[in-house]
C-alpha cells in the first residue's frame, strides 16, 4: 500500500515573479483553518493569491479596495447570512464575480442552496485542487484573450475608415506589409491569424497572392478576406476560387468588417486547436512543437537574437504510474502543463514533446534568466501536492536548457537539450543543467 503523505523533495521558498499583468486575487470564505492553509498554499504556486475571510461581511468591506478574480466560499458550515447575499456581493460595482462552492454534501439540496448563495461552480469535499485551478486558469483568460493577428498588405482598397478602425481595437493586432513579395518572412515571424488583401496590386493580382499564401506548408487553412471595389461578379467569382474566403466593399463599416474578422478566426482557432494541441494537455503538441522549433531559428537568425531551448522531464515518473496508476500519471501531466503554461510568457512556446516530456522555446531574456525562469518554475513544481482518490504526493522533474546560436540547428538544439536533461538526471533529478558547446 504506497504512503498517502509521500512527499519526495521540500526545496526552499522560492519568490514568485509573474510576467502577466492580471488578477490573480482569489477571496476565501471559510472558517476551515485546513481548507484555508492548503488553498493558500497550492494555488500560490499556480501564481495565485488567496486573502482569507470568516463571513461574508468581511469580504464586502475589504472588496471596497479591490475586486478579486473569484470567490470561493465554503459552504460546509452553517451560515447566518440571506444566501442572496453573496449573490448580489457577486455584482459589486457592475462586476459579476465568479464564485465557487466547497460543501461536504454533493445531494441536490446543497447543490440548490449553492445556486441560492450565487454560485457559478460546485466541489465536494476533499476539494480537488486540480479542478479549481482549472476554474481559475479560464477565468484568467477570458480576462487577456489573445488578440487576433491580422496581416494587411497595403493596397488601395484596404486604405480606408475600415482597416484604420482595427489599429485602435484592442481585440486585434495589425501588421501592415508594403510590398506583396516580402510576405513570406511575414507570414512566419507575425504567424497570422487572418490575411486582409486588395484585389488589385500593382505587382500581382489579390488572388494570385492568396494562392502563393496558400502553398506554403501550414497557411493552407489561414483564412482570407479580399476588399475591394470591383462589382464584376465573375471577377469576384474568380478571386474566390484562387483562395480567398469572402469578398468585402472597400467602403465597409467598421462594424462589419470586425464582424467578418472575428468570425473567420475564432473558427480558424478552433480547427486549429484540435489539429496542433495535445488532447490531454492542451499544449502544444509534437509535430507542432518540432515546426515552432524550426521556425524560431530561422527567426532568431535573421533577428540576431538569442533564444533558449528547454526539455523537460517527470523525475520517476514510472514510480507514480506503478504506484498510484495511470489516471494519477496523467494528472500529474496536466498540473505540470498548467503550471508550465502560467508560468512562461505569452511570447514563449510550451509544448508536449511525448509521454511525460515537455519543451520550452524562451526569448526575449538573457540566459541566466532563462535558467531562473526555469528554475523558479521547478521549485513551484516540487511545492505542488497531486491528489489522486485518497493519495496525496509530490513529484519533480529535470530540465535541460541550451541556447541558439551555440547550436544553430533545430536538431542540434533538441539533441542538446536531451542530453543536459539526461545529465540533470544522473546527478540525481530536480534540477536544470544547461548544455554549452
Amino acid at each position: 500500500m504506497p504512503d498517502r503523505r509521500s512527499d519526495s523533495l521540500q526545496p526552499e521558498d522560492s519568490p514568485v515573479e509573474l510576467d502577466v499583468s492580471t488578477n490573480r486575487l482569489v477571496f476565501l470564505i471559510s472558517r476551515d483553518h485546513k481548507l484555508r492553509n492548503e488553498l493558500s498554499d497550492q494555488l500560490a504556486n499556480y501564481g495565485f493569491e488567496v486573502l482569507s475571510f470568516p463571513d461574508l461581511e468581511a469580504v464586502r468591506v475589504a472588496m471596497q479596495a479591490k475586486v478579486p478574480l473569484a470567490i470561493v466560499a465554503d459552504l460546509s458550515e452553517e451560515h447566518d447570512e440571506n444566501p442572496m447575499t453573496l449573490a448580489e456581493l457577486k455584482l459589486f460595482r457592475d462586476k459579476a464575480v465568479p464564485v465557487l462552492i466547497v460543501s461536504n454534501e454533493d445531494g441536490f439540496l446543497s447543490r440548490l442552496e449553492a445556486v441560492r448563495f450565487g454560485g457559478d461552480f460546485y466541489f465536494q469535499k476533499p476539494v480537488d485542487l486540480f479542478s479549481i485551478v482549472g476554474v481559475l486558469d479560464k477565468l484568467t483568460d477570458s480576462l487577456m484573450p489573445d488578440p487576433y493577428r491580422v496581416l494587411v498588405v497595403n493596397g488601395p482598397a484596404t486604405r480606408n475608415q475600415a482597416v484604420q478602425a482595427l489599429d485602435i481595437s484592442p481585440d486585434v493586432l495589425i501588421h501592415r506589409l508594403d510590398h506583396p513579395d516580402h510576405i513570406f518572412d511575414v507570414l512566419v515571424d507575425f504567424d497570422p491569424e487572418l490575411v486582409l488583401l486588395d484585389l488589385y496590386y500593382p505587382e500581382c493580382l489579390g488572388m494570385e497572392l492568396s494562392a502563393v499564401i496558400r502553398q506554403q506548408d501550414g497557411f493552407g487553412g489561414l483564412p482570407i478576406l479580399f476588399q475591394s471595389t470591383e462589382t464584376d461578379p465573375v471577377k469576384k467569382g474568380a478571386a474566390l476560387k484562387r483562395g480567398g474566403d469572402e469578398i468585402l466593399s472597400s467602403a465597409v463599416q467598421p462594424e462589419e468588417l470586425y464582424s467578418s474578422i472575428s468570425l473567420r478566426v475564432e473558427r480558424y482557432r478552433t480547427v486549429m486547436s484540435q489539429t496542433v494541441r495535445d488532447s490531454l494537455t492542451g499544449l502544444l503538441n509534437h509535430t507542432t512543437t518540432r515546426k515552432k522549433l524550426e521556425t524560431e531559428v530561422s527567426r532568431s537568425e535573421r533577428q540576431g537574437q538569442l533564444m533558449g531551448f528547454a526539455m523537460v522531464d517527470i523525475d520517476k515518473f514510472k514510480y507514480v504510474n506503478d504506484t498510484y496508476g495511470h489516471s494519477a500519471g496523467d494528472r500529474v501531466i496536466q498540473n505540470l502543463a498548467r503550471l508550465l503554461k502560467q508560468r512562461v510568457r505569452r511570447a514563449d512556446v510550451v509544448g508536449r514533446y511525448g509521454g511525460e516530456e515537455f519543451a520550452i522555446l524562451l526569448t526575449g531574456l538573457d540566459r541566466e534568466q532563462m535558467k531562473a525562469r526555469l528554475d523558479e518554475i521547478r521549485l513551484d513544481f516540487s511545492h505542488v501536492v497531486h491528489s489522486y482518490h485518497e493519495y496525496q504526493f509530490r513529484c519533480t522533474f529535470s530540465c535541460g536548457l541550451t541556447f541558439y546560436p551555440d547550436f544553430d540547428t533545430a536538431q542540434q538544439l533538441n539533441d542538446a537539450a536531451d542530453e543536459a536533461m539526461y545529465q540533470a538526471k544522473d546527478n540525481g533529478g530536480n534540477q536544470v543543467q544547461i548544455r554549452l558547446p
